[in-house]
């Protein structure tokens, strides 16, 4: 059972690492703030739509290297 969880750690590690920074940083205020798109848009100056296609590409990520 290590084994299986030492994969999926890998995996995970690879999809974080193919992130760059304002991924990185959206998927952290998301996942583990609780911040929500309309807040992220406001804080970055952009429209709630443009944070919710990042996060699209960001899941799309996870997804393929999960």
């Amino acid at each position: 059972l290590g084994d299986v969880y030492k994969r999926q750690d890998e995996r995970l590690l690879r999809a974080i690492m193919k992130l760059n920074k304002k991924d990185l940083e959206l998927l952290t205020y998301v996942t583990l703030e609780g911040h929500g798109q309309e807040e992220l848009a406001r804080r970055w100056g952009c429209t709630q739509a443009a944070v919710a296609i990042r996060m699209k590409k960001i899941k799309k990520i996870f997804q393929t290297t999960l």
